[in-house]
C-alpha cells in the first residue's frame, strides 16, 4: 500500500502528461494502472497513446457522447452488458485492465470496488489535482430537516475536536424519498457534516491507501486544496520536478525553469481607466456580480470592447476573454458585446491547446474559494492557501494562449486583488528561476 503520494510540481508545458505516458507504456506487463484527470480530451489522449488503456462507460453514454460530438465512441466488449458507469469501472477493475477516466470516477466507485483496487494493486496517477472535497447543493435547513428526520445522522468527528463529523445512513423512517442520494453518499462513508448545517463530499483518506503508489503531476502544488488534505490526514509527500523529460527532486527553480524571461513577454494591461471597475477588493467576485443590476456588468462590457478595440491591436480570432458562466450574458448585454463575445472560454478550461493562438486575453474574475470548503480545512487545522488558489487558477486559463509556445501576450486583469497577484508572480518567477541552469546540473 502506499505510505505517500510523489507529487510532481511543475510549470505548465513541461510534459508532465508525456512523462506519464512514457512511464505507462514501459512498465512490465503486469503493472496496473488507474489514470485520472479533469479533462475528457486528455482521458483520450491516453486512450490513444497507451492502447492497453480503457475508459469506463455504458453504451448508453457512448451513444449519448456519439451524438454530442459526432465522433465514433468506443467501448470494451468486457463492459458492454454494464448500465451504470460504476458497474463498468468494477468489472474492468476485477480484469485488472488499465483504466483512463475523469476525477467522477471516485463518486462512482462503492466500497467493493474499493476492495478490489487493493487487491489488484493498481497506481492511482492524478493529472491535474481533483476535487477532495467539493460542497453539496442542499440549503441548511435541508440539511436540518435530513437531520431531524434520520434521512442521515451524524457519527464520530471526522477529526477529534471539530465541528466536522461523518454522516452515516438514518433511517429515514415516513420522510421523502427525495435525499436518497445523500444517504447513498452517506453509505459509502463520503459525506460529511460541517457545522451541522453543511453538506460536503469527501475523498476517504484510507481510499489512497488501497493504492500501490500515488502520483499526483500538477503546478503549485502548496497552494491547491489537495495540499491541505494531505496535510490534514497526515498523508506524507516527496516532492518531485520535471528536467529534460526526467524526474528529478523538487526545487522552485527547476520547477519554473521553463518560465525563465516570462515576466518581459506577459504585459499586464495597466492604461487608462478601465481598470477603476475593479478597484474593491470583493469586485468581480461572484458575490459583486450577483448584486449587480447590470449597471457594472454593462460597464465591464464596455471596458472589454475598449481593451479590444482600442487599446490593443491584434486580429478577431486572436482575443480571449473569460467570466463566470453564470453572468456572462450580464456582461455582453452591453450594446458592443457582439464585437469581442465570441472569444470567449470557460473560466475553468485547462489542458487544451485549441488557443494557443490567442494574444490578447481578458480575465475578469476575482476567485475566492468556497466559504464551506475553507473553513473545512480551517476546523481541520490546515491553511487552504485562499489567494495563491486563486492566482493557480488564473494562470491555468492564461495559459490556454500562445504563452504556452512562450509568444508573448496582453492580458487586461480589471480586478486589483487579481491583478496584484499576477504582478507578484511575476516578479517571483523572475527570481526563482536566475540560475536556473546552474541548480539542475
Amino acid at each position: 500500500m502506499a505510505k505517500h503520494a510523489t507529487v510532481i510540481d511543475a510549470c505548465m508545458g513541461t510534459g508532465k502528461t508525456t512523462y506519464a505516458i512514457m512511464m505507462f507504456n514501459s512498465a512490465p506487463a503486469d503493472a496496473k494502472f488507474l489514470y485520472i484527470t479533469p479533462y475528457l480530451d486528455e482521458v483520450e489522449r491516453i486512450e490513444q497513446d497507451c492502447p492497453d488503456f480503457i475508459q469506463p462507460m455504458t453504451v448508453r453514454e457512448a451513444e449519448k457522447r456519439e451524438k454530442e460530438t459526432g465522433k465514433a465512441v468506443y467501448v470494451h466488449p468486457s463492459i458492454r452488458h454494464c448500465s451504470t458507469k460504476g458497474e463498468a469501472i468494477h468489472q474492468l477493475i476485477a480484469d485488472g485492465h488499465n483504466i483512463t477516466s475523469t476525477h467522477a470516477l471516485f463518486k462512482d466507485v462503492g466500497e467493493d470496488t474499493v476492495e478490489l483496487l487493493r487487491l489488484q494493486g493498481y497506481t492511482l496517477v492524478m493529472d491535474e489535482v481533483l476535487n477532495v472535497v467539493e460542497g453539496l447543493d442542499v440549503k441548511a435547513k435541508e440539511v436540518k430537516a435530513m437531520l431531524a428526520a434520520d434521512v442521515i445522522r451524524p457519527a464520530e468527528s471526522l477529526i477529534e475536536g471539530t465541528r466536522i463529523l461523518k454522516a452515516m445512513p438514518g433511517d429515514q423512517d415516513g420522510f421523502t424519498t427525495k435525499y436518497n442520494d445523500f444517504r447513498d453518499i452517506a453509505a459509502n462513508g463520503r459525506l460529511i457534516i460541517v457545522d451541522e448545517a453543511v453538506l460536503v463530499w469527501l475523498l476517504p483518506p484510507d481510499l489512497l491507501e488501497v493504492f500501490n503508489e500515488v502520483y499526483v503531476m500538477t503546478y503549485m502544488f502548496d497552494c491547491q486544496p489537495i495540499a491541505a488534505y494531505f496535510d490534514m490526514f497526515n498523508i506524507p509527500v516527496e516532492m518531485k520536478t520535471m528536467w529534460a523529460n526526467r524526474l528529478v527532486d523538487y526545487s522552485p527553480e527547476i520547477a519554473n525553469s521553463k518560465l525563465i524571461g516570462i515576466e518581459g513577454k506577459i504585459e499586464v494591461h495597466e492604461k487608462g481607466r478601465i481598470n477603476d471597475i475593479g478597484n474593491a477588493p470583493t469586485a468581480l467576485s461572484k458575490t459583486w456580480f450577483g448584486k449587480d443590476t447590470k449597471v457594472k456588468s454593462q460597464q465591464l462590457g464596455r471596458n472589454l470592447y475598449n481593451f479590444f478595440h482600442n487599446h490593443t491591436t491584434c486580429n478577431p480570432e486572436e482575443r480571449m476573454w473569460t467570466t463566470y458562466k453564470a453572468f456572462r450574458a450580464k456582461v455582453e448585454s452591453h450594446k458592443e458585446a457582439s464585437r469581442f463575445a465570441d472569444g470567449f472560454l470557460s473560466c475553468n478550461v485547462r489542458a487544451t491547446n485549441e488557443y494557443a493562438h490567442k494574444s490578447t486575453v481578458a480575465y475578469c474574475c476575482n476567485l475566492h474559494m468556497d466559504p464551506f470548503i475553507k473553513k473545512f480545512f480551517q476546523y481541520g487545522g490546515t491553511d487552504p492557501h485562499e489567494k495563491d488558489w486563486a492566482l493557480s487558477e488564473m494562470l491555468q486559463w492564461i495559459w490556454r494562449s500562445r504563452i504556452r509556445t512562450d509568444r508573448s501576450i496582453t492580458v487586461y486583469v480589471p480586478s486589483k486583488r487579481m491583478r496584484d497577484l499576477l504582478k507578484d508572480w511575476l516578479q517571483n518567477v523572475a527570481q526563482w528561476t536566475k540560475g536556473a541552469d546552474a541548480v539542475a546540473a
